[in-house]
């Protein structure tokens, strides 16, 4: 078994969905829409110089090789694959690395993001549904996004306000919306539940004003574990 990570540049806001779409391609090799950026060149061989690729390293120490497969370079990004037993030490070397250069970095696994200050508590509101993306949506969109939920396990709306900030839901299959809201990075991921539709989209429409009371008191919250 081996973990992904994937590191790229962006000068733009990224929620977590919009850097796993990207993800995938790139891990399909197939273009996303990024631009070369000199930080990613710079990056790969400040890493890899300390930690060289299987063929590089030396041959009297290869257990202590981090790498599942060589690290894969373009100048748009860099795809890693770590194998199990050096993840913990090593995503901690990639990601501050990455963000020393003003790159992101995604965790498919978890998923996680990792955003360098540039980025990480810019606003911007990003509305994603049925494996589609509105950005700056209208409150009319978020509730028809809403009314659209099924219990199909592809079924769900989140609206994001930040690329770590963001409130989803999903209808599961006893009828009742599952709901989560995350308040930043690194903040805890709270959970609610309710079958009323209206309040539904009384508590997305009121996180879309910013109504943080509104939204927050209309559900019991709890931390999901």
């Amino acid at each position: 078994m081996s973990f992904q990570l994937g590191v790229w540049f962006s000068d733009k806001p990224v929620s977590l969905g919009g850097a796993g779409e990207a993800f995938d391609l790139l891990f399909d090799g197939k273009p996303a829409g990024l631009r070369p950026h000199a930080g990613v060149k710079a990056f790969f061989n400040q890493l890899v110089k300390r930690y060289p690729s299987l063929d590089n390293w030396p041959s009297e120490d290869l257990d202590d090789c981090p790498w599942a497969d060589p690290p894969e370079y373009r100048p748009t990004h860099v795809l890693l694959s770590l194998l199990d037993e050096f993840v913990e030490p090593m995503e901690a070397v990639v990601v501050d690395l990455a963000l020393e250069h003003g790159l992101l970095v995604y965790d498919p696994q978890t998923p996680d993001l990792h955003l360098p200050p540039a980025l990480e508590n810019e606003t911007f509101w990003r509305l994603e549904s049925a494996g589609t993306e509105t950005l700056d949506p209208a409150e009319a969109a978020i509730t028809a996004a809403l009314k659209a939920l099924t219990t199909d396990e592809d079924s769900y709306v989140v609206l994001s306000r930040s690329a770590a900030a963001f409130l989803q839901a999903a209808l599961d299959t006893g009828g009742e919306y599952i709901v989560e809201y995350q308040d930043g990075p690194g903040a805890e991921l709270y959970q609610a539940a309710t079958k009323d539709r209206a309040l539904l989209e009384r508590v997305f429409a009121a996180y879309r004003q910013g109504d943080e009371s509104g939204w927050k008191s209309a559900l019991d919250w709890s931390p999901v574990d």
